[in-house]
């Protein structure tokens, strides 16, 4: 092997030991910036920003804000839905005593109470329970801030869903 090919593949191995040393430079002083030195060195060492116990919690709020999402578009359904109905059981011109007392009748059979308020309960116990698994998060660990303000968020929705 001649002196300028081993002097080529030291070039290109300093050179691509350059990069990669930039490269875990610029990744470590970015995670050290966002997340700081105690995740990032968590990070490192055992494959995780958080602990285990701020894990569990942040994995169960993750859980319950899907679960939430998907009770906020059943709610839009049924909203959705009565306010068809609504619309379909006024559509007639007739103004007389007996139109609208059959206008009530064919809204009234369009959400028979049984159904409506099977429903509704339904989604009221369900958010009642996502309600109860967001407080049930414990706040402990080194993120209580992150915890606290994640809840805070996901009560908020409910509150507002349960309205």
């Amino acid at each position: 092997m001649s002196t300028s090919q081993r002097l080529l593949k030291l070039t290109a191995l300093a050179t691509i030991s350059i990069v990669g040393i930039g490269y875990s430079a610029w990744w470590l002083y970015k995670t050290v910036k966002e997340h700081g030195y105690k995740k990032t060195i968590r990070y490192v060492w055992e494959g995780d920003y958080y602990t285990p116990e701020d894990r569990e919690a942040f994995d169960v709020l993750k859980e319950v804000e899907a679960k939430v999402s998907i009770q906020a578009s059943l709610i839009d359904l049924v909203k959705k839905s009565l306010e068809r109905s609504k619309l379909n059981s006024i559509d007639s011109d007739q103004s007389s005593t007996a139109a609208v007392i059959t206008r009530k009748e064919n809204w009234s059979i369009a959400h028979l109470p049984s159904n409506l308020e099977k429903d509704i309960t339904k989604l009221s116990h369900t958010l009642d329970k996502l309600a109860s698994r967001v407080d049930s998060v414990a706040l402990r660990g080194s993120n209580v801030g992150e915890i606290r303000s994640k809840k805070k968020q996901l009560s908020s929705t409910i509150v507002k869903l349960m309205d």
